[in-house]
């Protein structure tokens, strides 16, 4: 995941970096950073790490760089509380395990809340991802973006193109998870590259599309 921010967000002007702007890495990314992230008025904000989806919205919860948690109840509070407020984020990408898929009657995703909430975008993930893909696809997302794609439309290519990548080597990862995965997350080896669906497409978007 550090491998992925560090692809993805730099200082204005730095090599090797598609979008400018400023990163919280392992320990900085605690509850006090995420809010100033949130706060910050930046119109892209994206976050890396694991996400834990359970029956309910107390125990659903987002790892933080310190080993602390926030469940998706705890960020409702604090909407509720007015710590937060989203109306200036454009884009809010959830790179993270099971972000985009609803838990049930009792549990909304995790976007849909910050959808609510007033984002305008939301990028998230319908299943459990590992980390080497979802580092490439989100590198090839905003790199559709800088060459003047929409958001859909930066979306769509970047599964497209994960679709012809048979030149590329699977690497079986970690899932961005909190739970332990007894089979291997890596699809059947009959696929070549990252052209099998499990790497592309359980990334939605909801909220506006352009």
């Amino acid at each position: 995941m550090k491998m992925e921010l560090n692809s993805i967000v730099g200082l204005e002007g730095s090599a090797g970096s598609i979008v400018p702007g400023r990163a919280w890495l392992d320990e900085r990314f605690d509850k006090v950073a995420f809010s100033d992230a949130l706060e910050s008025g930046r119109p892209v904000i994206h976050v890396a790490t694991h996400f834990d989806l359970t029956e309910d919205e107390t125990s659903s919860r987002l790892l933080l760089g310190t080993g602390e948690t926030l469940s998706v109840a705890a960020f409702k509070d604090d909407v509720r509380a007015g710590r937060y407020d989203l109306n200036d984020v454009q884009m809010l990408v959830l790179s993270a395990c099971s972000t985009g898929f609803s838990g049930g009657a009792e549990l909304e995703s995790l976007a849909t809340e910050m959808q609510y909430e007033g984002v305008r975008t939301v990028l998230a993930t319908l299943w459990p991802v590992a980390d080497q893909s979802t580092a490439a696809f989100m590198a090839g997302f905003y790199d559709e973006l800088r060459n003047g794609a929409g958001r859909s439309e930066a979306l769509h290519a970047v599964q497209r193109r994960f679709t012809r990548s048979e030149d590329l080597t699977a690497v079986t990862a970690s899932l961005r998870g909190f739970a332990a995965y007894s089979e291997d997350p890596k699809p059947s080896t009959t696929y070549g590259g990252y052209t099998h669906p499990f790497y592309w497409a359980g990334f939605q978007m909801i909220g506006q599309w352009r």
